[in-house]
């Protein structure tokens, strides 16, 4: 045999050897666990809303008030001042009775007013003249 056929056969020879040795190799280790570590150290993913809606105070759209969510899933939240409307509405209602109650007063006293003059105005026989 020539010089290259004993190299080209020596290193066919190894590369079988370290190719069974590997796979031998392998045979005998346990199987990694690299999937179940990975899920256990990822953090879970946390968005936080203050990041999302970085707003110092709510913003007003008349009536309404935008504040940021506070729960999963909302996206906005609004807030309607149901005790302001109700306090508005009865201060309304108060002060209509109060307007009514005055022009009612008003009107009576016109009307005593009116009689008493009439009462007074009554021509009476003077002797003067």
């Amino acid at each position: 045999m020539t010089t290259a056929k004993v190299w080209t056969w020596t290193l066919t020879g190894l590369m079988i050897a370290l190719t069974a040795t590997s796979v031998r190799g392998a045979e005998q280790q346990p199987p990694p666990r690299e999937p179940a570590a990975a899920v256990q150290t990822q953090p879970k993913l946390v968005i936080k809303t203050e990041d999302l809606f970085p707003l110092t105070r709510p913003t007003r759209l008349g009536l309404f008030t935008v504040v940021p969510p506070q729960t999963n899933g909302e996206v906005v939240r609004l807030s309607v001042p149901i005790g302001e409307l109700v306090s508005k509405a009865a201060h309304a209602i108060s002060q209509a009775n109060h307007r009514r109650a005055e022009r009612q007063a008003g009107e009576r006293v016109r009307d005593d007013l009116a009689r008493f003059l009439a009462a007074t105005a009554r021509p009476t026989s003077s002797p003067n003249r």
